[in-house]
C-alpha cells in the first residue's frame, strides 16, 4: 500500500511538472541550486539507470525555463562519450516510467545535450583532420552518428508516426518538436562547412551529416514547412527539388555534376511512386547501414567523383553505348523503388513480370533484353543454359526498367528487331517496364526517361504513354509511336511502328545479326550455303548481311546463279573485321570450296587476290594492297577470262594469271572466320 502510494505521489508530480511547462510557457520562478546541477552532472557522468527518474524531476521542473533545463543537460552530456551505457540512461531519463507528462520537455532538454556533445567532438578536430579520416575523425563521427540516431529513433520517429507528422500517443508535442528541430538547424549551420549536403564531405563524416540530416527533417516533419529545412540544409537546385517535392534527401558529396541530380528529378517526376518510404538517397562508396530514418536510406554504390564507364549493359542485337557508371546506379535504385512500388500498385503488373520471367529461363539470351542480368545469376549445377533459375519477377524487371531509364529508343530498336524474328518477349518486356514508371490509372499520362549518349551521359526524354488497364498499351517518345497489345499471360501478339509493321531500317540502334540458314533470297538472287556455316540477313533498305560461321573454320562461302568459266561478279562491300570476298569459279571441294576469290578487309584494311583450292589451303594470287583509310564502303569487281583475273577494289586495281587449267563454278561470297560483309547491289555477269 505505502509503494502503491509512492508511485501516484510521482506521478501526480510529474504531472504537475507537465502542466506547469504547459501553463506558464517555461516561465521560471527559481532556477536550479550549483548542487543540483553537481548533481545532473554527476548522475550523466555515472549513467546510473535508477538516477534517470531524479535527473528527470530536476530538469522537468516548472520552474526552470527551457533554456535552463537544456542548458544543464548540456553541461552534462558535453563532456562525456555518448557511449551504450548513456544511451540506456538516456533512454530511461525519455521513456522510463511515469515519464509521460514531462516527455516533450525532457526530449528538448536531451536534444541541446546531446548537440553539445556533438558540438564538443568536433571542435576537438584539427583543421587539418576535419571530417575526414584520421583515427580521432573516425572515432569522434562513430559516436556523433549514433547521438544522431538516437534523437532519430528515440525523439523524432517514436512511436509508430504518420509520413508526415509525429505519433501523438508518445507524448512529444509538436511545439517541442518544432524546437528540437531548430536546435539542429543552429546545429548545423555552426557546422556547415561540412553539414550542409551541397559542401563536399566524405567518408565517416559523410555518414554522419546524412544522419544528422535526417533526423533534423524528421523533426521538422510536420512542424516546419519543407522549404524551410532545404534551406536549412543547404539545399538548391535539384536537391531541392527532390526533398520538397519528393520528400527525399539527396547526397552525392557536394559533387559539382547537376546534370545527374536533373536526370534523378525527371526520373522521380514522372514516377514519384517510387519515392514513397524513402528518407535518403546516398551517391557514394559510403555504406548507409545502421542509419536510423523513419523510412529507407538507400546506397548507391557508385563514387560520383571518378569517372567511370560501365560497359556489358546491351546485348550483341543492339549498338552498344558505355553509360556513366554513378547515372547508371541511380537507374538501378530507381528502377528497383518503381518496380516494388508498381508492383504494389497494381498486383498484375508481377504476374505479367512472373510469365515473362518463366519464358526468360527457358529461352536464356533471347529470352531477355538485359544481359548483365544473365551474368549476375549463378546457373544451377550441371545446367547448360545461361539461366535464370530463381529470379523473381521483381529482379527481372528491374533490370529491364533500368535500361529504360538509361535509354529507352536503344531498348525500343532492340525489342522491334527481336520481333521482327518472331521474338515478342523484348516487346512486352519494354511495355511493362513502362507500365511500372506510369504515376497512375489515368488511361494518358507522361513520364521521364533517358537516352544515352556517346559522352556517357544520359539526357532526359519525355514519353507519353496509353494504358489499356493497368498496362501500357501504346507511347510515343522522340516521334516514335508503338503500339502493342499484352494479353493475360504476357505474351504480345502484334506491334506496330508509327501505324506500320516495324523495318530494321526504321530501328536506329538495332545491330543486324545475321542467322544460319541453307537459303536466302535477296531480290531477284537466291543464295545457297557452299561451304562452312555462313550466316545471313537480309535487310529491307537492299543490304544483304552476311558473316561467318560463330565457330568458323575459314571457309564460309554462299554461292548463286548457274556455273560458268568466264564471269564479271559486282557488288558494293562494307567489310567489318576480317571481311570477306567476292568469289568465282566456286565448288564445293573436300575441306571447304574452290574459288578465285578477291578478299577485301577492315582489320587491316588491304584487298588481295587468293587462289582457294578446295582442300583448306589458300595462295596467294597478289600480295594485299592497302585500301584508303577514309573509306569503309567500296565498289569492288572480280573478272575472270581464261586463265586472266582481274580485281577492282574503288580505285585500286589487281591483276593475277592463273598456272593452273581453266574449271567453271559458280559466282558467290565468301567469309573469312570473324569476318562479316554488308553487300549492296550484288550482280553477275557471264
Amino acid at each position: 500500500m505505502a509503494r502503491m502510494r509512492t508511485r501516484w505521489a510521482r506521478w501526480l508530480c510529474l504531472v504537475g511538472l507537465g502542466l506547469g511547462w504547459m501553463t506558464h510557457g517555461g516561465a521560471a520562478h527559481a532556477a536550479l541550486t550549483d548542487s543540483e546541477k553537481r548533481q545532473i552532472v554527476g548522475y550523466v557522468r555515472d549513467a546510473e539507470v535508477a538516477r534517470a527518474e531524479r535527473v528527470r524531476a530536476l530538469i522537468a521542473r516548472p520552474d526552470l525555463t527551457q533554456i535552463e533545463s537544456a542548458a544543464s543537460l548540456s553541461a552534462a552530456y558535453g563532456p562525456v562519450a555518448f557511449d551504450g551505457a548513456r544511451e540506456k540512461f538516456t533512454r530511461e531519463l525519455l521513456h522510463g516510467s511515469g515519464s509521460e507528462p514531462a516527455r516533450g520537455v525532457i526530449a528538448e532538454a536531451v536534444v541541446h545535450g546531446l548537440l553539445a556533445r556533438a558540438d564538443a567532438l568536433v571542435g576537438k578536430l584539427s583543421g587539418a583532420e576535419g571530417p575526414a579520416f584520421s583515427p580521432s575523425a573516425r572515432v569522434a563521427a562513430v559516436e556523433v552518428t549514433r547521438i544522431h540516431a538516437f534523437v532519430a529513433t528515440q525523439i523524432a520517429n517514436a512511436g509508430q508516426p504518420p509520413a508526415d507528422g509525429h505519433d501523438a500517443s508518445v507524448g512529444i508535442r509538436d511545439d517541442s518538436m518544432r524546437r528540437a528541430a531548430e536546435a539542429y538547424q543552429k546545429h548545423i549551420q555552426r557546422h556547415a562547412s561540412w553539414m550542409l549536403l551541397s559542401s563536399s564531405a566524405r567518408g565517416y563524416w559523410l555518414r554522419t551529416r546524412d544522419q544528422a540530416a535526417v533526423t533534423f527533417s524528421s523533426l521538422a516533419r510536420g512542424v516546419l514547412p519543407r522549404h524551410e529545412v532545404s534551406a536549412a540544409l543547404g539545399l538548391s537546385d535539384a536537391r531541392r527539388a527532390l526533398f520538397e517535392r519528393h520528400g527525399f534527401l539527396f547526397d552525392d558529396g557536394g559533387q559539382a555534376d547537376s546534370a545527374r541530380r536533373d536526370l534523378l528529378v525527371r526520373w522521380f517526376d514522372g514516377c514519384p511512386r517510387a519515392a514513397e518510404g524513402v528518407d535518403l538517397v546516398l551517391l557514394a562508396k559510403t555504406p548507409t547501414a545502421g542509419l536510423a530514418a523513419l523510412g529507407r536510406a538507400l546506397r548507391v554504390g557508385a563514387d560520383p567523383s571518378v569517372e567511370r564507364r560501365v560497359s556489358g549493359l546491351w546485348p550483341d542485337d543492339v549498338a552498344p553505348v558505355d553509360v556513366d557508371a554513378a547515372t547508371s546506379e541511380l537507374a538501378y535504385m530507381t528502377a528497383w523503388q518503381a518496380v516494388r512500388s508498381g508492383f504494389a500498385a497494381k498486383p498484375e503488373l508481377r504476374a505479367h513480370a512472373a510469365a515473362l520471367a518463366s519464358r526468360a529461363v527457358r529461352g536464356g539470351a533471347d529470352a531477355t533484353t538485359t544481359p548483365d542480368l544473365l551474368r549476375s545469376v549463378l546457373a544451377p549445377e550441371g545446367s547448360t543454359n545461361a539461366a535464370l533459375t530463381g529470379v523473381s519477377p521483381e529482379l527481372f524487371l528491374t533490370h529491364v526498367v533500368r535500361l529504360v531509364l538509361l535509354d529507352l529508343p536503344r531498348v525500343q530498336s532492340l525489342a522491334l528487331a527481336r520481333s521482327l524474328r518472331g521474338n515478342n518477349d523484348g516487346v512486352a518486356q519494354m511495355m511493362l517496364a513502362l507500365s511500372v514508371l506510369a504515376p497512375n490509372a489515368e488511361a494518358k499520362q507522361k513520364l521521364w526517361v533517358g537516352e544515352a549518349l556517346q559522352t556517357g551521359k544520359v539526357r532526359a526524354l519525355e514519353v507519353a504513354v496509353e494504358l489499356d488497364g493497368a498496362v501500357v498499351s501504346r507511347f510515343e517518345v522522340a516521334k516514335s509511336k508503338v503500339a502493342a497489345k499484352m494479353s493475360a499471360d504476357g505474351r504480345v501478339d502484334a506491334v506496330t511502328l508509327n501505324g506500320k509493321a516495324p523495318a530494321l531500317p526504321a530501328l536506329p540502334y538495332a545491330r543486324l545479326v545475321p542467322e544460319a540458314a541453307e537459303k536466302w533470297k535477296f531480290g531477284a538472287i537466291s543464295l545457297e550455303k557452299l561451304s562452312g556455316g555462313p550466316r545471313g540477313l537480309v535487310v529491307g533498305d537492299g543490304r544483304l548481311v552476311l558473316a561467318s560461321a560463330k565457330e568458323s573454320t575459314g571457309f564460309d562461302a554462299v554461292v548463286f546463279g548457274p556455273a560458268s568459266e568466264n564471269a564479271v561478279v559486282r557488288a558494293k562491300l562494307t567489310p567489318v573485321g576480317t571481311g570477306g570476298a567476292l568469289i568465282l569459279r566456286a565448288q564445293a571441294g573436300t575441306a571447304g570450296y574452290d574459288a578465285i576469290a578477291l578478299f577485301v578487309s577492315e582489320q587491316p584494311k588491304v584487298a588481295q587476290l587468293v587462289l582457294v583450292d578446295g582442300s583448306g589451303k589458300a595462295s596467294e594470287l597478289t600480295g594485299p594492297v592497302a585500301l584508303p583509310s577514309k573509306d569503309s564502303t567500296f565498289a569492288v569487281l572480280l573478272e575472270v577470262k581464261g586463265t586472266e583475273v582481274r580485281g577492282v577494289v574503288g580505285k585500286q586495281e589487281l591483276k593475277a594469271k592463273l598456272s593452273r587449267g581453266v574449271g567453271s563454278g559458280r559466282a558467290g561470297v565468301a567469309l573469312r572466320g570473324g569476318g562479316r560483309l554488308e553487300l549492296r547491289d550484288l550482280s553477275v555477269k557471264r
